[in-house]
This record gives structure tokens, sequence and C-alpha cells, in this order.
């Protein structure tokens, strides 16, 4: 199936025409294709671009006869404004694209090769992305994601740049890596691991010029994380930059703690050493709350802080390193330092 899918676009004459008609309309000045009567639908009822190729630096002399020149016309290889309304794109690949100002509406993204592109101020709605990679630069400029649903896909080592989310669903997703720089979250749930994943309340601009001052307000912008994490499974995870975590909803395992002032548990623990010498106390200090920039809150994950002890704390010292947290996080509790 997948490779019938992938392999019409070159081999089947009609399919090649198609195949024309598509990318010479992604990078003319169209924002709506107008030949869309040649294609077909899939059974779901949405236009068939299942394993359609446009992956940066493939030869287009496999799907076509036409001159490079001619097929991209005037846009440099850029894909900008286009409305892509009720496509499946599965097994299609953009690696390596830039897209710019694009919307994508209902669409399907099944097993879908989206690695290394550029995302820049695109909307997302009702999608729905099961397996596949979408490495990328995520949200230049601000972005919108909307009633998507990632699911088992890759976004691995991704970069953020101000998406903002809106009642989507990571669900075992490969997160690895991902920088959620000024991302925005409103009713975003994730389940499965979430691991070595940096959130950060707001990034600042790389870019200079008018335009991009323009968005200088949405970028200082800082709103609380509205993320359940109930069916997650939280390890290493990094917060910076002002984020507001006062309504993320922790995993109901009670793997984590909410740390409600990073600054105030700091000193506690800085005091506790003060008093008596522990590499514990130095450990938590070295890898749970060491200073970072625009410290507010963040999330001790117990599993970690575990992992940690059996990895760093003589094995004779380690019960005595448990008796020690169980103390201190008692204490932290009932000033509200932490919560769960």
């Amino acid at each position: 199936m997948k490779n019938k899918l992938i392999t019409r676009w070159k081999t089947e004459l009609l399919w090649r025409y198609k195949w024309e008609t598509i990318t010479k309309w992604i990078f003319s000045s169209k924002e709506i294709m107008d030949e869309d009567k040649i294609l077909e639908f899939t059974m779901g009822n949405n236009l068939d671009f299942r394993g359609y190729s446009l992956k940066a630096g493939r030869d287009f002399s496999e799907y076509s006869d036409m001159e490079y020149e001619d097929i991209l016309q005037e846009s440099k290889g850029l894909i900008s404004n286009k409305k892509f309304i009720n496509i499946d794109f599965s097994y299609a690949d953009f690696s390596g694209r830039y897209f710019e100002k694009c919307e994508f509406k209902n669409c399907v993204f099944k097993y879908t090769n989206m690695r290394n592109i550029n995302e820049e101020e695109c909307k997302f709605s009702n999608c729905y992305f099961l397996k596949g990679y979408y490495n990328a630069s995520i949200g230049l400029g601000e972005s919108f994601y909307e009633n998507i649903e990632f699911d088992s896909i890759s976004i691995s080592g991704s970069l953020m740049f101000w998406p903002n989310f809106k009642n989507c669903i990571f669900k075992n997703v490969k997160l690895k890596g991902v920088d959620f720089g000024g991302a925005h979250f409103e009713n975003v749930k994730f389940i499965g691991k979430v691991e070595d994943v940096w959130f950060r309340g707001k990034k600042e601009a790389y870019k200079k010029g008018r335009y991009w001052e323009t968005k200088y307000e949405r970028w200082n912008k800082i709103n609380p994380m509205r993320v359940d994490f109930s069916d997650a499974v939280l390890s290493y995870i990094t917060v910076s930059d002002y984020c507001d975590l006062s309504e993320v909803i922790l995993p109901v395992d009670k793997s984590c703690y909410l740390i409600n002032d990073i600054r105030e548990m700091r000193n506690y623990i800085e005091n506790r050493l003060m008093e008596s010498e522990s590499d514990f106390l130095r450990l938590l200090l070295k890898l749970q709350i060491s200073e970072k920039e625009g410290e507010k809150m963040s999330i001790l994950c117990l599993n970690d802080l575990y992992n940690q002890i059996k990895k760093f704390i003589k094995k004779e010292n380690q019960i005595d390193a448990l008796k020690l947290w169980e103390e201190i996080s008692t204490d932290l509790l009932k000033k509200n330092i932490l919560s769960k």
C-alpha cells in the first residue's frame, strides 16, 4: 500500500500530471488550488495527496518533464500563503521545506515526513498526526494549533518560537529534546512519556525590523500553562523564563511535585546545608533546583531524583538521603513551597 501510493506519482501518467498541477499551485501566488477536480478523494472524503513528495533537494525529473524553474516560478522554493483544506497527506514527504503563512484545516498526516521543515505563522486546525516526523522549527512569528491530535509522532529536537496550542492532545509523542520556546497552552493534554523537554514562558526575538517589532507584545506575554499531565510520565523537565505552572495538572501517580517558588526552595536547601554538610543537599542544588534564567516555578520528578541518588550518592548513604528527602519534602509541603 505505502509503496504503491508513493511510486504512482512517478510511474503513472495521470498521477505525474497531478504532481505537476499540485506542485505548480504550491509554488504559485494562488491561495487556493483551482484545479482540484483532477484529484481523487479518499474513503475519508479527503483530497488524495497520499505519497506526494516535495522533499527539498529532490530531483523533480522523477515526477515531471517540466523545467525546474518553470515549476518553482517566482517562489524560490518557499511555500507561502496556501490553504490546504481537507487533504490526506499520508506518506507524503515535505522534509526540508519552508512553510510561511499557510493554513491546514481538516488534514490528515499519517506517516508523513516533515523532518527539518520551517513553519512560520501558519494555522493548523482539526488535523490528525499519526506517527511520521514533525521535527521542525515551529511557530516562528506566532503560529496556531487548534483541535490537533499528535499521536505517536516524532517531534524530537524541535525548536519552537511562540506557537499557540489550544484543545490539543500529545499522545505517546517522541518529545525528547523539544524546546517549547514561548509556547502558550490552552486545554492541552500530554499522554505517555514526556522526557527531556524544555518549557519556556517566553522567548526573546532573534530577528530585527519593523515587522518583527509588531510581535513583541506576543513574545513577552506569559499565560498560565493550562496543561493536563495526569496520564503522562514526566522525566528531566526543564522550566524557565517565568513559565507559569499554576494551572498545570500533575501526573495522577503522584510521581512529581510542583515547585511553587524555586528561589524559596533553593534558599531553604542552602540554609539546611549551612547547618549540616550533606552530599544529598548539594545534589538537590546542582541537579534539581539550579539557577535558571527567569526562574519562577518548576516540576520535580521523583523518579529522576531517586535515580540521581543511586548514581551520585554512595551506597551506604542512600537510605539516609531518602530519609532526609522525606523530612525536607514534608516541611516544604507545609510551607507551600512544594505541592502535589
